[in-house]
């Protein structure tokens, strides 16, 4: 005959280990699961954004393809009225809101490019023949460009429109804008903007001159 221990509230042993197994598979399945919410979650906020070079080049793709798509319309406009299609362009240095040419400016610079030449879109002008033009015609920085500086930069470049971008450190991201210009009559033809994350390398690229 077996006997069977009852423990003060009436239940067997064995009913009450299985009983609290339960309770403990419970409360560990219940642990594990808040675990992973705090580790989702946590990690989400803590992502880190590297500017390497990739970082950029997509962000340049991205404002050339809003530039690119903008400024179709302007373009059937032209071959509807007769006038000639651009063809060759110009591409200046970013500026800062303070009108310098910082080394991101000119980093940015070099890859919308670099990007425009792989993307088949136009001829570009090489950046010393830019500087040279800018040079010959007394234009300090790209901010001072307009309507008059702008045909004669076209004139000696033998470009049909021109490229110019600035950028500006809100605090919390960097925005850049870009505008592409004709270079007979300074028209704006499209423009575009991205953000960039502010990190410290691109901050610091933003205060070298």
């Amino acid at each position: 005959m077996k006997t069977i221990y009852r423990n003060k509230t009436g239940k067997d042993s064995r009913q009450y280990a299985v009983g609290s197994r339960q309770k403990k598979n419970i409360y560990c399945s219940l642990l594990i699961a808040y675990c992973l919410l705090l580790t989702v979650f946590g990690c989400g906020k803590q992502v880190v954004i590297v500017t390497d070079s990739k970082y950029y080049e997509g962000k340049i793709k991205t404002v050339l393809g809003q530039l690119l798509k903008s400024a179709s319309d302007t373009k059937e406009k032209h071959a509807v009225s007769g006038a000639n299609l651009i063809e060759k362009v110009a591409v200046m240095d970013f500026v800062n809101a303070n009108g310098k040419v910082s080394a991101l400016g000119k980093y940015l610079g070099s890859k919308l490019s670099e990007t425009i030449i792989e993307s088949n879109s136009f001829k570009v002008a090489q950046r010393g023949e830019v500087l040279e033009v800018m040079k010959k015609n007394n234009i300090a920085s790209p901010s001072a460009l307009n309507n008059e500086t702008i045909k004669k930069v076209g004139e000696g470049l033998r470009v049909d429109g021109i490229f110019f971008g600035e950028i500006i450190d809100l605090g919390t991201n960097i925005d850049v804008n870009v505008k592409f210009i004709g270079s007979k009559n300074g028209e704006i033809l499209s423009a575009g903007s991205i953000d960039i994350e502010r990190t410290k390398s691109v901050v610091n690229l933003m205060e070298i001159y």
